[in-house]
């Protein structure tokens, strides 16, 4: 929906250029007053292995549009929030 239009490659760029540098994942349950779930919380850092602006721009662009779209199941009762740092 938004007027610009990322790059075919994209996909494929991740996969051969990004990588985690650290990650603190835990598991918690969760109990909302309506059922019990087991959700992931923490952080990860990631790591881009270029130096192309083309592309560190476009990373740059998903990191920030990460905490709009929500990450998982459950984003729609607001389970999923993701904050780039």
């Amino acid at each position: 929906f938004a007027p610009v239009k990322l790059a075919r490659d994209a996909r494929a760029f991740a996969a051969s250029c990004l990588t985690i540098r650290r990650f603190r994942l835990q598991t918690r349950w969760v109990d909302d007053g309506r059922s019990r779930r087991e959700g992931v919380v923490g952080s990860c850092e990631y790591q881009v292995l270029t130096d192309d602006r083309l592309w560190l721009r476009l990373i740059h662009l998903l990191a920030s549009f990460s905490f709009f779209c929500g990450t998982g199941r459950g984003t729609t009762a607001g389970w999923g929030q993701t904050r780039p740092g």
